[in-house]
């Protein structure tokens, strides 16, 4: 009687070919804009992804609430002097809107992308201009469920747009992928070379399905492992299963284990990894462990959200 084998691992020469990114699951992005200096990578970043897989864009500004913005004084402050302070924050608040929608008319322009707001579009990179007001961490959170992807800035170092505030509501309240954008944004490409930071949490699992479309697009993907992360074990005992999972999208995927200490080292490792192999897009998974441990030790979302110059999309 003959035994049986088990079947051959998927190889590059059976791969089925990759879909069109035309038509990959990303259809909608919302693009944050806090104001025209610090929205303008996100809103570049976002466009160059919308042109690649022909999704629409929205720019989305948050103009503050002047009223609410206003410190409670007690009835020691005149009305008269309130009223004036309101509307001092009004005329600055729709300053910084029109500043940004300027932007916006100008990168789209730019960009040869058309403002269109009609659905289901035709495939080709559309964008439309959207202004609300309240708290900008509410409505990101808000506008983002109804959206396929979110991009925004890195964090503010003080107190710049966007805050930690909105880009945690964004993470932990819209229920949909995050993509952070790095400071400055080249006009280069998003997501041709894909680094996974793989720890084999839940976390960086949706993160990947999250990026399926990028993935399946990709030129060249790496899942890197950080040896010294917590999950050390379920990274190395499932790394080698997201290598045959990818594979059944039709995803080649090399498997890079780093040495790195926790935390921040971690965090420093995935880093240089991602620069020496030229990756224009990180994947990985946000606040694998609690916000407040982060906050207090470090940790390696809060280090790549504060060193990293290409994009990272998150997912928790």
């Amino acid at each position: 009687m003959k035994r049986k084998t088990a079947p051959l691992p998927p190889t590059a020469a059976t791969f089925t070919p990759k879909e069109d990114p035309a038509m990959s699951g990303i259809k909608t992005i919302l693009s944050v804009i806090g104001d025209e200096t610090t929205g303008e990578s996100p809103l570049r970043v976002a466009l160059t992804i919308s042109k690649v897989h022909g999704c629409h864009v929205e720019g989305f500004h948050v103009m503050i609430d002047a009223a609410a913005a206003i410190p409670y004084v007690g009835e020691a402050m005149a009305g008269a002097l309130v009223e004036d302070m309101v509307e001092a924050a009004e005329k600055d608040a729709r300053d910084r809107a029109d500043k940004a929608k300027a932007l916006f008319d100008r990168v789209t322009s730019e960009l040869g992308v058309s403002q269109d707001g009609t659905p289901p579009g035709d495939g080709s990179a559309t964008a439309t201009w959207r202004e609300t007001s309240g708290p900008e961490p509410e409505q990101v959170a808000l506008r983002g469920r109804v959206a396929d992807l979110l991009v925004l800035g890195q964090p503010g170092s003080n107190g710049e747009p966007p805050s930690l505030l909105t880009l945690n509501a964004a993470l932990l309240e819209s229920g949909r992928p995050v993509l952070v954008a790095p400071p400055e944004s080249t006009g280069g490409t998003v997501g041709t070379r894909v680094a996974i930071a793989w720890n084999g949490s839940a976390e960086a699992a949706r993160a990947v399905m999250g990026a399926m479309p990028f993935l399946v697009a990709a030129e060249k993907v790496t899942v890197l492992i950080a040896e010294a992360d917590d999950n050390d074990d379920a990274a190395d005992a499932t790394a080698h299963e997201l290598e045959t999972h990818l594979a059944w999208h039709g995803v080649q995927a090399d498997i890079k284990v780093l040495r790195a200490g926790p935390g921040s080292k971690a965090g420093e490792a995935l880093i240089q990894a991602c620069e020496s192999m030229g990756a224009d897009l990180l994947v990985m998974g946000a606040y694998t462990h609690s916000r407040l441990r982060q906050l207090i030790l470090g940790g390696v979302t809060r280090h790549i959200l504060s060193s990293a110059l290409f994009p990272v999309l998150l997912s928790h």
